[in-house]
C-alpha cells in the first residue's frame, strides 16, 4: 500500500469513537407504598428516550411490582408520575420501559457490578447489561429510593456511601465516562457524597441535605389522582417531579444543569409546608453544560405540560406509608373498614415500637444521645463500623421505610462506641430469632 495511504488508514483507526451518551436508572425499594420510585424511573426512561438517548444505552433496575400489583387495581399494567384531573389524559410512564434487572436482582451487588462493568453471574439475574461507556462517554445516573445518613437503601440491603464511593473512583481509573451527573432521589442523601473526592469530573446533586427527609408529592387523599381515580398512593417525588418536568417539553440544548438545579432547588424548598434542601456536589463546572450532554437533547410531547408537584399534597417521605393507611380507612367502604382501621392500627404501632427500639439501643451501648444526634462518620473506623451494624440491624430487628431513619441513631453510636460495643447494644434489644 502507499505510504501515504497507510498513515492516512491508521489514523482513522486512531480516531476515537463518536461520544455518546448513557444513562443507568435505579429505583431501589419494592411495595405498592413506594410506587412513586419506580414511576419516577420510568419518567426519566421516557425523557432519555424521547430525548434521542438509546435504548440499549440505557440499564434499568426497578422490582416491576408495581404495575400489576393487585392495588393498582385500577390501572392494572401502567403507571403514572403525575396526578391529573378527570377528563385529562394521563401518560402511562411504564410503556415501553426495557428493565433489565428485576426483584431481587435489584440490590447493591448488582448496581455496583453494572457501575463497574463486571457481569459475573449478572446473566442469571437478568439482561446480563453492564455499562459499556468509555473515555469519551457521558453517563447519567438516576438513583431514587430510602436513605439515612450515610446510605440509601435496596430491598434486600444497603449501600454505604464509602462503597459507592469506592465504585465511581473505580470507574474513574478504568476510563468508564468523560463526564458523569449523578441525580439522587433518597431522604439524607446528601450524605453520600460528603466525601466525594475532586478530580472524578462527577457532578452530583441530591434531593435533601445530609440529615433531613426528602419529601413525596402527588399524594393521598386528594392528590393522587389519575384521571379523576385515586390511585391510594404518592406518585411522585418531589425532588425527581421537579427536575423531570423541568425536562419534559423543552429544548435541553437551551438549558444547562446549573439553571435545571436552580429551578428545582427553589421549588423544592417549601418552607413551613415541608420540603427539602436540594444539594450540589463534585466538579461544578460540568453543571455550565447543556442539560442535554446528560438528559437526552428533549422532545416537546405528550408530558410537556407542568405539573404543580410542590402544591400537591408533599408528604415526608418517611410518612408515606402512614399517610397512605390513613386515607384507605378513611374512604374505605362499611365492609373495608375493619381491616382498613387494622391496617392504620398496625403502622402506628410499628413507628412506636421503632422509636422504642432504638432508643434502647443508644442507651444499651451508653450512649443515650446518639438516639437524636446526628453521626459525623470522622473516621475510616466509624463507616466500617456502620456499614456491620446496619448489616446486623437489618438481620436481627428489620428496617422498615419509617425505620430506617435510625441507621443515623446507629451511625452515631458508631462515632461514639467500637464496632463490638454497638454490635453488642443491637443484639441485646434484638435477639436472634
Amino acid at each position: 500500500m502507499h505510504v501515504g495511504r497507510l498513515l492516512a488508514a491508521s489514523s482513522l483507526l486512531a480516531t476515537p469513537a463518536a461520544a455518546a451518551d448513557y444513562a443507568i436508572l435505579v429505583a431501589g425499594s419494592n411495595g405498592y407504598d413506594n410506587y412513586r420510585h419506580q414511576a419516577d424511573v420510568c419518567h426519566a426512561y421516557q425523557i432519555l428516550t424521547k430525548g434521542g438517548v438509546p435504548a440499549d444505552n440505557i440499564i434499568t433496575m426497578m422490582y416491576d411490582d408495581i404495575a400489576h400489583s393487585r392495588e393498582n387495581r385500577k390501572f392494572k399494567g401502567k403507571i403514572y408520575n403525575k396526578a391529573t384531573a378527570r377528563g385529562e389524559t394521563p401518560v402511562d410512564v411504564y410503556a415501553g420501559v426495557k428493565i433489565d434487572y428485576k426483584g431481587k436482582s435489584v440490590n447493591p451487588s448488582t448496581f455496583l457490578k453494572v457501575l463497574t462493568g463486571n457481569s459475573t453471574g449478572l446473566g442469571e439475574l437478568g439482561s446480563g447489561r453492564v455499562l459499556q461507556s468509555g473515555p469519551q462517554d457521558n453517563l447519567f445516573i438516576n438513583f431514587v429510593d430510602h436513605g439515612a445518613p450515610g446510605l440509601i437503601a435496596f430491598p434486600d440491603g444497603e449501600l454505604h456511601s464509602k462503597q459507592l464511593i469506592r465504585a465511581l473512583k473505580k470507574m474513574h481509573s478504568e476510563g468508564k465516562y468523560k463526564q458523569m451527573a449523578f441525580y439522587l432521589e433518597a431522604c439524607d442523601s446528601g450524605s453520600m457524597f460528603k466525601k466525594l473526592p475532586k478530580g472524578l469530573n462527577i457532578y452530583a446533586t441530591t434531593a435533601s441535605n445530609a440529615k433531613e427527609s426528602s419529601w413525596a408529592t402527588y399524594c393521598a387523599p386528594k392528590h393522587d389522582l389519575v384521571g379523576g381515580k385515586h390511585t391510594g398512593t404518592c406518585l411522585a417525588d418531589l425532588y425527581s417531579a421537579n427536575w423531570m418536568e423541568n425536562a419534559d417539553g423543552k429544548d435541553l440544548t437551551q438549558e444547562t444543569l446549573q439553571q435545571q438545579y436552580t429551578t428545582v432547588k427553589q421549588e423544592t424548598i417549601k418552607g413551613e409546608e415541608g420540603g427539602s434542601h436540594v444539594m450540589q456536589f463534585g466538579d461544578l463546572s460540568i453543571a455550565t453544560q447543556d442539560a442535554s450532554a446528560f438528559q437526552g437533547k428533549g422532545d416537546v410531547g405528550p408530558m410537556s405540560e407542568r405539573g404543580a408537584a410542590a402544591d400537591s399534597g408533599i408528604v415526608d417521605s418517611r410518612d408515606v406509608a402512614l399517610v397512605n393507611r390513613f386515607s384507605a380507612y378513611m374512604s374505605a367502604s362499611e365492609e373495608e373498614r375493619s381491616a382498613a382501621a387494622a391496617a392504620l392500627v398496625a403502622e402506628v404501632t410499628a413507628r412506636e415500637e421503632a422509636d422504642s427500639r432504638f432508643r434502647r439501643i443508644a442507651a444499651a451501648a451508653g450512649a443515650p444521645e446518639a438516639f437524636t444526634a446526628a453521626p459525623a462518620f470522622d473516621t475510616s473506623e466509624s463507616e466500617d463500623c456502620h456499614i456491620d451494624a446496619v448489616a446486623e440491624t437489618r438481620r436481627l430487628c428489620g428496617w422498615t421505610d419509617y425505620s430506617l431513619k435510625y441507621a443515623g441513631t446507629i451511625g452515631s453510636l458508631c462515632d461514639r462506641r467500637s464496632t463490638g460495643e454497638v454490635l453488642r447494644a443491637v443484639r441485646s434489644v434484638c435477639p436472634a430469632k
